[in-house]
């Protein structure tokens, strides 16, 4: 998800919003989120995660396999090449 200020539908609008949004509307909820699901694997010798991409809210991964540079620092796992994307993920007891 986009920050620091990423697009938020009007809650009194109901689930149905998109049926009655703008261009601007849906162009901002789909550039503003991504998201993907499915199963990993992880390669701790070489610090390389894969997902295995079961679908996604865009289409564009959906069957295909990502990998992802991963480290663990404490208690953060940053997954990403700290350059064109880095995720943070801290343990939260």
């Amino acid at each position: 998800m986009r920050g620091p200020d990423p697009f938020r539908a009007d809650t009194t609008r109901g689930e149905s919003w998109f049926l009655k949004a703008s261009p601007d509307e849906l162009r901002r909820a789909v550039q503003d989120y991504r998201a993907y699901f499915g199963t990993y694997t992880v390669d701790a010798a070489h610090g390389i995660v894969t997902h295995h991409v079961e679908g996604d809210s865009r289409g564009l991964y959906t069957g295909s396999r990502q990998e992802r540079r991963y480290r663990l620092v404490g208690d953060s796992l940053i997954i990403g090449n700290d350059t064109t994307n880095r995720r943070v993920l801290l343990r939260v007891p």
